[in-house]
């Protein structure tokens, strides 16, 4: 398959995103023993695995190497395994009768991000994960007739 020929439209910004993994890396490497810890392993380990594969989106944005339905899948899955994994590795600590904040979330500056928010962070990326999937099947459909009955039925 021949590769499209890259446009200053798409070369730069992936230099942009390119420049911010690149800072993150240096910033990980050189804070590695965060990694160690048994608490919150598992979310941090996702996280990595996260942005992972947000690189290789990235590197597939210009490339066009990957199953797009593939990948936006994986990446809605990778989603919700890490809000659980936050919600499972942090839960008791952050039980809502535990944290005192003065907004939702982590709108305010000392904000600590509830359990049960967590939680509900992982509904939606489970929502993200059926609008993705909805989106793919459809676009799958044969012709422009179909695709808007399957729109309408939504």
């Amino acid at each position: 398959a021949r590769v499209p020929t890259q446009s200053l439209g798409t070369t730069v910004p992936l230099a942009l995103v390119s420049l911010f993994f690149l800072d993150l890396l240096v910033i990980t490497v050189r804070h590695r023993r965060m990694f160690i810890p048994r608490y919150g392993r598992k979310h941090r380990l996702m996280g990595g695995a996260f942005l992972l594969l947000l690189v290789l989106g990235y590197y597939d944005a210009a490339r066009h190497t990957f199953s797009r339905p593939l990948f936006d899948i994986l990446l809605s899955l990778a989603g919700i395994a890490l809000a659980v994994t936050a919600a499972t590795g942090f839960g008791r600590a952050h039980k809502a009768s535990v944290v005192r904040n003065r907004a939702s979330g982590a709108l305010g500056e000392e904000a600590t991000v509830t359990a049960e928010e967590m939680w509900e962070h992982s509904f939606y990326q489970g929502i993200n994960l059926l609008q993705i999937a909805y989106v793919h099947a459809v676009k799958a459909l044969p012709g422009v007739g179909a695709r808007l009955i399957a729109c309408l039925a939504a």
